[in-house]
């Protein structure tokens, strides 16, 4: 019995790795054994962005001792596309995250109402674009957008849009009719 607890409480050496978590088609612990491991190397083990992947590729780094942990933001589309820069190596301990895809309503006056995936720097003009276009009496000059202020908002705002301005995550978008 204390040769039991002796054992429990000595730690064994664990073998390098990082956690792949969020849309990923297999989520999980990825050993880093050989080279260094660059990031898209590390998606692709994890079996490549679902559908359901958003923008982004969230890293955390594990923290140092006393030290609060370390967050890298990277593009995926930028990553996908080869981006100088953006291809890390990754890190024992490493946390990499693909989260959902955020997502935006458009309804109104547009051929196709509905939910749609919301990507980086999506403007309104575009927005109409993915919805089919106006419909016949739509009218790019009336966009009212029912928007978070926070994510601790209970009450939206409701404001004018052009079609230049930005779509963010939750817009609840609606072109009006001529």
């Amino acid at each position: 019995m204390i040769l039991f607890a002796v054992l429990m409480a000595v730690q064994l050496p664990t073998s390098p790795s990082v956690m792949m978590t969020g849309e990923v088609g297999d989520p999980g612990k990825i050993m880093l054994a050989g080279p260094p491991l660059l990031l898209l190397e590390a998606i692709a083990l994890a079996g490549a962005p679902t559908t359901n992947a958003g923008d982004e590729v969230i890293i955390s780094h594990r923290p140092k001792p006393g030290a609060a942990p370390e967050f890298v933001t990277i593009n995926l589309r930028e990553l996908q596309r080869g981006v100088a820069g953006l291809n890390v190596t990754v890190q024992d301990g490493d946390i990499i995250n693909l989260p959902v895809v955020k997502r935006y309503a458009i309804t109104g006056a547009v051929r196709k109402p509905g939910s749609y995936p919301l990507h980086a720097g999506l403007t309104m003009a575009q927005a109409i674009v993915l919805a089919g276009g106006l419909a016949r009496n739509g009218s790019d000059k009336d966009i009212q957008v029912t928007r978070l202020v926070d994510e601790r908002s209970v009450k939206p705002a409701k404001i004018d849009a052009g079609p230049d301005d930005k779509v963010l995550p939750k817009d609840e978008i609606r072109i009006g009719s001529r």
